[in-house]
C-alpha cells in the first residue's frame, strides 16, 4: 500500500459535539474513523460506530470505505460503502444526528520546511503575506534590535509588555491558566478584534479551539483553519495584509464567509515541538498588523510554549513519582495479600463440609443455598489471589471456555441480591441477545458483583434502579450496568481506574475497578464508564463474540 506522498496531503474538517470546527490531517495509508480512542480520528458521538469507516490511500487515490457500521455513510447525499474521494466531497457518518466531514486535498512544496514558493506565487503574495521563524523576531533575538537611540516608543512598550507577560506566565500553575494569560496579553497589547487559541488534541491530532475572545463579546465564530494549519505545520508566524486578496487563503470558506481581512497566527511551542497556535484577526479592512507586531506576537507565543513545556515536564515528574509510590504500595499489597490468602484458605477449608451437606440434602432449595456457599468460597479465594496478582505488572492469563453470557449475568445478579444494599434497589436484567463468549466464569462473576455493589453503594440511602443489559453490537457482546445514583464528578471520572483512588473513604480500597479492568482486558475486551453527576453511572463492557459450540 502506498504511503501518503509528501507533495500533497488531505484533511478532514468537521464540527465536534460542542460546535467547534476541527481539522485532522490524513497522515496514514489506512486512516480509521470511529468512536473508539484507538482510531486515528476519534469521534465522540454515540451514533457513530466504534470503528465506523476508514480512508485508504492507494495508487494516488483516497478511498472512503464503510466498516459495516450501524448508521452507514452518506456521501454527497447518497449512501455508499466504498467511494473514491475528490477534494470538496462531503460525507456523513450515521443517519441519526450525523457528523459531517469535508474532505480536501492540498498541494505543498517539496522543500522540507514547506516555505518555498513559485515566482508567480511570490509576486502575488509578497505584498500581502509575511512569514517569519523565531530567529527573525527582534524580541527573541535582541541582536536584531536597532541601536538604543533608534528604538521607538512602540518597541519599548512591547518589550515592557513582554516582560510583564513573562512574570504572569511564571505564576501560572496549569496549562489552562497559561493559555488564558496568553489570550489576555494578545488582546490587551495587539489591535485585534478576535483572538483564538487552538491546541492539538493528542488523541485525534486535530487542532481544537480551547479559548477565544472578541472585542464586542457575543457569539464566537471560527478562525481560518487553513491559516492556522499552515502556521502549526511549518512552525512559523504568519501575517496576511488582506486575507481576502491573498491567493493562499482567499478561497477558504471561513475567510470568505466572515470577511476576514488582516490576520496573524503564530505557533505555541518550542523549536522542536509545536503544541498549538494563537490566532488573531480583524474583520475591518482599515485595521492592519505591522511586521513588528508579528515579531512581538511570535515572541509571546514562543515564550508561552517554553513555559508549557516546563509545566509538562513538572506534570510528568509528578506522575513518575506517583507511579513509584504506587509501585511500592502494590509490592507491599502483594506480600500482604499472599499472607491473607494463605490464612483465608485455611479458614475457608471448613466450608468444604458443605459438600457433605450437599450429598445429604434432599430439599432443592437447601441444595441451591449450599451450592451458593461453595461458589462463594471459590470466589473469595480467587479474589484474594487477584489482589495479589494485581501487584504484578505482567498481564494475567485466565483459563477460559466458551459459555453463554446471559446465565452468568443472571447468576451474578441473583447472588448480589443477598447483599442488603443491592436488595434495597430495584434490580432488573434485560437480555436482548444470547451471545457466547470465551471467558473465565469466576473472574467474570467477580467483575459483575463488583459493579453491582458499586452501583448499589452509589444509591445508598435513597430508592434507585440497578439495570443490567446484555446485547450484541458490532461483532461483540456488550454488558451494561447502570444505576440512578449520585454519579461521578468529571475530575474523579478521569481517575477511577487508578490504584488506591477511592471516593468511599475508609470503606474503599481503590483497587476494585482497576482489577475489573485488568480482568476484562485479560479477556481481550474493554470496559468504559459514563457518568453524569446527580443522575447516575453506566459501566459498559465489550467482549469478543465466540462461535456457538456444536452440540
Amino acid at each position: 500500500m502506498s504511503e501518503v506522498p509528501v507533495t500533497t496531503y488531505a484533511t478532514l474538517s468537521y464540527l465536534d459535539s460542542q460546535g467547534f470546527q476541527r481539522t485532522a490531517r490524513i497522515n496514514r495509508p489506512v486512516f480509521s474513523i470511529g468512536r473508539l480512542r484507538t482510531n486515528d480520528l476519534q469521534i465522540n458521538n454515540s451514533y457513530v460506530s466504534r470503528r465506523h469507516a476508514e480512508i485508504i490511500y492507494e495508487d494516488g487515490q483516497f478511498i472512503l470505505r464503510d466498516n459495516q457500521s450501524t448508521g452507514g455513510i452518506l456521501l454527497n447525499g447518497e449512501r455508499v460503502t466504498t467511494h473514491v474521494l475528490q477534494s470538496g466531497d462531503q460525507f456523513q457518518l450515521g443517519d441519526v444526528h450525523p457528523v459531517t466531514f469535508l474532505f480536501e486535498t492540498h498541494a505543498i512544496s517539496p522543500e522540507s520546511d514547506g516555505a518555498s514558493r513559485t515566482h508567480e506565487e511570490q509576486r502575488t503574495t509578497d505584498r500581502l503575506t509575511t512569514v517569519i521563524a523565531s530567529p527573525r523576531s527582534r524580541f527573541l533575538n535582541t541582536a536584531l534590535l536597532d541601536s538604543a537611540e533608534n528604538i521607538t516608543d512602540f518597541t519599548l512598550n512591547r518589550l515592557k509588555a513582554l516582560n510583564d507577560f513573562n512574570r504572569q506566565m511564571l505564576a501560572a500553575s496549569s496549562t489552562h491558566a497559561l493559555l488564558e494569560c496568553l489570550l489576555n496579553a494578545a488582546m490587551e497589547t495587539l489591535p485585534a478584534e478576535r483572538c483564538f487559541i487552538m491546541m492539538r488534541d493528542p488523541t485525534t491530532g486535530a487542532l481544537e479551539v480551547r479559548l477565544s475572545q472578541t472585542r464586542e463579546g457575543g457569539t464566537q465564530a471560527q478562525p481560518s483553519l487553513t491559516i492556522a494549519l499552515k502556521s502549526f505545520e511549518q512552525n512559523v508566524a504568519i501575517s496576511s495584509f488582506d486575507a481576502l486578496s491573498d491567493t493562499r487563503f482567499a478561497s477558504t470558506s471561513s475567510v470568505i464567509q466572515q470577511s476576514i481581512h488582516s490576520v496573524m497566527c503564530a505557533p505555541i511551542g518550542s523549536p522542536q515541538h509545536v503544541r498549538g497556535v494563537c490566532y488573531v484577526d480583524n474583520l475591518l479592512a482599515e485595521t492592519q498588523f505591522s511586521d513588528e507586531e508579528l515579531e512581538y506576537f511570535l515572541a509571546l507565543t514562543q515564550q508561552a510554549g517554553f513555559v508549557i513545556e516546563n509545566l509538562r515536564l513538572i506534570e510528568e515528574l509528578r506522575a513518575t513519582q506517583e507511579r513509584l509510590i504506587n509501585s511500592e504500595k502494590l509490592a507491599t499489597l502483594g506480600q500482604f495479600a499472599s499472607g491473607i490468602a494463605h490464612e483465608l484458605k485455611n479458614q475457608l477449608s471448613a466450608l468444604t463440609a458443605a459438600e457433605i451437606l450437599m450429598s445429604d440434602a434432599e430439599d432443592q432449595r437447601q441444595r441451591q443455598l449450599i451450592q451458593l456457599i461453595l461458589n462463594a468460597q471459590q470466589r473469595m479465594v480467587s479474589m484474594v489471589n487477584e489482589i495479589r496478582d494485581f501487584a504484578r505488572p505482567e498481564a494475567k492469563a485466565y483459563e477460559k471456555t466458551v459459555q453463554p453470557l446471559v446465565p452468568i449475568v443472571t447468576e451474578a445478579l441473583n447472588f448480589a441480591r443477598y447483599d442488603p444494599l443491592v436488595k434495597a434497589c430495584r434490580a432488573t436484567l434485560h437480555a436482548d441477545a444470547t451471545p457466547y463468549v470465551s471467558l473465565n466464569r469466576d473472574k467474570m462473576m467477580q467483575v459483575l458483583l463488583n459493579l453491582l455493589r458499586n452501583g448499589a453503594q452509589a444509591m445508598q440511602g435513597q430508592p434507585g434502579e440497578l439495570t443490567v443489559r446484555v446485547d450484541e453490537v458490532e461483532g461483540s457482546a456488550r454488558i451494561t450496568v447502570s444505576d440512578t445514583g449520585c454519579g461521578i464528578s468529571p475530575e474523579n471520572l478521569q481517575r477511577i481506574w487508578e490504584p488506591f483512588f477511592t471516593t468511599k473513604g475508609s470503606e474503599g480500597t481503590g483497587l476494585g475497578l482497576g482489577i475489573c479492568r485488568r480482568i476484562i482486558e485479560g479477556h481481550d475486551g474493554d470496559i468504559a464508564c459514563h457518568s453524569v453527576l446527580g443522575q447516575g453511572t453506566t459501566f459498559t463492557i465489550h467482549l469478543p463474540l465466540a462461535a456457538v459450540p456444536s452440540a
